[in-house]
């Protein structure tokens, strides 16, 4: 009885794509600084490490799945200024931070 009790309860618990996006929203404006002062600005360093990796690689199209910010977007271009680079998040106020 008690596993059916915690699998009600687990489900209950479960939110939708819609709560996960309403909840990005939500913190887009505090994102960056919530990431750097988690990280102890380590989110820097490991960005410009990704981006000088896929600068190797040389290509000439990118996409960035849940950009987020676009924090790591932003670190590629400068290491490839030639490359497209595409954004993509499901957070529109994210999105918005990262257009700034």
């Amino acid at each position: 009885m008690s596993e059916h009790r915690t699998l009600t309860s687990l489900e209950q618990n479960v939110r939708g794509p819609g709560a996960v996006r309403q909840m990005f929203d939500s913190i887009a404006k505090r994102y960056d600084l919530a990431n750097h002062i988690l990280s102890c600005g380590f989110d820097f360093y490991w960005r410009k490490r990704v981006a000088e990796i896929i600068a190797h690689w040389r290509p000439q199209r990118i996409v960035d799945l849940a950009t987020g910010t676009g924090d790591l977007a932003l670190a590629m271009v400068k290491e490839l200024p030639n490359a497209e680079i595409i954004g993509v998040d499901f957070s529109e106020e994210m999105l918005a931070i990262a257009r700034r």
